[in-house]
């Protein structure tokens, strides 16, 4: 199975459990009213979402057998993600995108925190900001090479809406991320002449479903 399979079976095994998870809290819950002490939501908050990074991605190498050039500003595919509670508002998050284009692939994982200020938006309207540290891998088919680890930042605001009239927990996101995130190039022994690496400053888009718990 290709890089490309395990990544969309990963998110939609994360989906269908999320989902099995979900439903069967909602059918085992006694229909009670709400009452003072009654138990809160564990904080732990799990995703999925389509992924679109946008940066600069033209690549060119030279060995003695062929000439290969790259042109490319965005790799599209999936990000997983999942949050948890760490004090009132602040949550610390931990996600990884698989990314694809037409002969390039990357996975980047991100660690980083997300601020969600209450009432700073009416119901079911949540606003977060978040920030986060990056690590990635990228491959460029027919290189004469590899790309170093990258190592990069990103910020930004997502918008999420609540579904609780479908299913208690359930919700729709969008982000919107300022991206840093470069990779080195290191030719290898039969390469002529390359570029330095690729990346630099772009966006990320998110746009999926979350269900917290």
């Amino acid at each position: 199975m290709s890089t490309r399979q395990i990544s969309w079976a990963l998110a939609f095994v994360l989906v269908a459990a999320v989902a099995s998870a979900a439903w069967a809290q909602d059918a085992d819950k006694p229909a009670q009213p709400e009452e003072a002490g009654q138990s809160e939501p564990v904080g732990v908050q799990l995703g999925a979402a389509y992924s679109l990074w946008i940066t600069d991605l033209d690549f060119r190498s030279e060995s003695p057998t062929e000439i290969i050039e790259y042109e490319g500003m965005s790799l599209m595919g999936v990000q997983v993600f999942g949050s948890t509670d760490i004090v009132e508002e602040w949550q610390i998050r931990l996600a990884g995108d698989f990314l694809f284009g037409v002969e390039t692939d990357a996975i980047v994982g991100s660690l980083g925190v997300v601020y969600t200020p209450a009432d700073l938006l009416e119901e079911p309207l949540t606003l977060s900001l978040r920030a986060a540290f990056l690590f990635g891998r990228l491959e460029m088919k027919d290189v004469a090479g590899d790309f170093d680890t990258g190592y990069g930042v990103e910020a930004g605001a997502g918008l999420n809406y609540g579904l609780d009239d479908v299913l208690e927990g359930l919700g729709i996101q969008v982000d919107l991320m300022l991206r840093y995130l470069k990779f080195s190039f290191s030719e290898d022994e039969t390469a002529l002449d390359a570029d330095d690496g690729v990346g630099g400053f772009g966006v990320s888009l998110l746009a999926g479903l979350t269900y917290k718990f």
